[in-house]
């Protein structure tokens, strides 16, 4: 087993609060130590191995041949961040976990299995590994040579054989226009895809999206490389055919990231994302397209703001983030070329693709690499994001961090615009994660760390929240800002709340957030929603 510890930059587990001042409520107890060269930090879903009801992670520095090594793996506690097992590299040459895939109980201990690709001296390489013992179950050496670049990143799907263990897609497993289905039994080929249209150049990526046709077998994604006729094709688990395709965005479209995100409209059949931008030198705006599994109907579509952004860089079907009962999406979009402004994380509503919340990755010059979506973490309800970066701040060595960021929580819609006039507007609570429980809607004149609680949660806004808004003098208090909500989570009828009519109020921008009352919690406090701008206008 590769033992080597390199002493340079930390490797940083972090739990990030998406609301100001919020602290994290798993302590930062666990760094794993980096290197000079580090070529990706990855980080992946693995399940609960240590059996004690929360999901864990896996984290890998990667390394290229650049760099002496083949990287390392470590799976981490999703309870305290300690480190459960370390992954034996021994059949890597370089890109030890440039793929990593949960792959379910491969072995028949009880205990979830990993899937690793990389690079083993000139061919690539896939590893299923036990992360009861580190060790691997099976070993997979693909025919060589391929000497650039790091390897496919590959897809778990699910069963598609019916031996209770989830296969995956190499999505270019024989060169251009040749993708690969293996069991994650053993790794051996159970079916080649080939034959594709011409121009299609399917093979850049791959997701598993859920059974679409149904039939029982998964189905699966694949997406095109920079000079694809097709952004994406969506091909059948069962017999490899392909059922549909959607066209390229531009002149030289891509799919660069691929999702399946669950059935976000209802209907019972789970849903596909796409993630496209024109290869252009300066980058895109990047768009977001959800397509109904069920008629290829365009659920919704997001662009991004700003030339450069690339949002969809980065995408994963995030689960339930904000308590509506709907899976939601969480995605990356990139600083601009040359500046030192961090990436970004963006949570979409799985309704319209709406945005829930940004996070900011922590440092500038913080590049994402990957993001995964182990689930809840800390237990409110709400899934959780991870997301593996780069951190080039001060340059020229970089550090890896993973940083693991809570869910935004249950949704408070303001029944107007994000505008709001002075005088009074109405809002209505909505939480389906709380029936039947009280609750008040804060409202704060900052952005300033909030009330600490004792198990470690921060009500998002400054002490101001709870009284007045002090412009100027004789401001009185919000009143009408409390309720109760139905069986279903939602406040029977939006209240009025009443805004001081104070010209000095206009272009000032309030904050508000939904708190539920819990008699048993910390202070009282159930849940505790995201907090949203309120912009004053005449």
């Amino acid at each position: 087993m590769d033992t080597a510890t390199p002493a340079l930059p930390t490797f940083v587990f972090i739990l990030a609060a998406l609301t100001p001042g919020q602290t994290p409520v798993l302590p930062a107890t666990a760094s794993l130590p980096t290197s000079p060269g580090t070529y990706s930090v990855v980080v992946a879903t693995v399940g609960d191995v240590d059996g004690d009801g929360s999901p864990d992670l896996a984290i890998a520095e990667v390394r290229s041949w650049v760099t002496p090594g083949p990287g390392s793996i470590s799976v981490l506690s999703g309870t305290d961040a300690s480190v459960l097992v370390t992954l034996d590299s021994t059949p890597f040459a370089a890109y030890f976990g440039w793929s990593m895939q949960p792959l379910g109980d491969v072995d028949g201990d009880g205990v979830p299995d990993l899937l690793i690709g990389g690079m083993a001296t000139n061919t690539p390489v896939f590893v299923a590994y036990s992360c009861a013992t580190g060790l691997p179950i099976w070993i997979n050496v693909l025919p060589g040579p391929l000497t650039v670049g790091p390897g496919p990143i590959l897809a778990a799907i699910g069963d598609v054989n019916g031996d209770g263990i989830s296969d995956f897609v190499d999505p270019d497993g024989a060169g251009p226009n040749a993708t690969q289905i293996r069991s994650g039994a053993d790794g051996t080929l159970l079916r080649g895809i080939t034959g594709f249209p011409v121009g299609a150049s399917y093979g850049f990526n791959a997701a598993g999206v859920g059974d679409v046709t149904g039939d029982g077998v998964p189905d699966f994604v694949v997406g095109s490389n920079y000079f694809g006729n097709r952004a994406a094709g969506l091909f059948s688990g069962a017999t490899g055919a392909e059922i549909r395709s959607w066209p390229v965005v531009g002149p030289i479209g891509w799919a660069y990231a691929l999702a399946g995100p669950g059935d976000v409209d209802d209907d019972g059949v789970p849903d596909i994302a796409i993630a496209t931008s024109p290869n252009t030198a300066t980058g895109s705006e990047g768009q977001i397209t959800v397509w109904s599994g069920a008629t290829n109907q365009q659920v919704f579509s997001v662009q991004g703001e700003m030339v450069a952004m690339n949002l969809g860089l980065l995408l994963t079907g995030a689960g339930d983030v904000d308590g509506d009962t709907v899976p939601d999406l969480a995605t990356v979009a990139t600083a601009p070329f040359a500046s030192t402004s961090p990436d970004v994380v963006r949570f979409l509503s799985g309704r319209d693709g709406s945005t829930i919340a940004n996070f900011e990755l922590p440092t500038p010059l913080s590049r994402a690499n990957r993001i995964a979506t182990p689930g809840d973490i800390d237990g409110d309800g709400c899934s959780d994001v991870a997301v593996g970066s780069q951190e080039w701040s001060p340059p020229p060595i970089p550090s890896g961090r993973v940083q693991l960021i809570r869910g935004p929580g249950p949704a408070l819609d303001v029944l107007s615009p994000a505008s709001i006039t002075s005088g009074a507007f109405a809002l209505q609570a909505r939480c389906p994660l709380e029936a039947n429980a009280p609750w008040i809607a804060l409202f704060s004149m900052s952005t300033l760390p909030g009330i600490a609680l004792p198990d470690g949660r921060t009500i998002p806004l400054a002490l101001d929240a709870l009284t007045v808004l002090a412009v100027t003098p004789g401001n009185g208090v919000f009143f009408n800002v409390a309720g109760t909500l139905d069986a279903a989570g939602i406040a029977p009828t939006a209240v009025s709340v009443l805004l001081p009519n104070d010209p000095a109020l206009i272009g000032v921008t309030i904050w508000t957030a939904l708190v539920t009352a819990d008699p048993g919690g910390a202070w009282g406090v159930g849940r505790i929603g995201r907090s949203r701008p309120l912009l004053i206008v005449p």
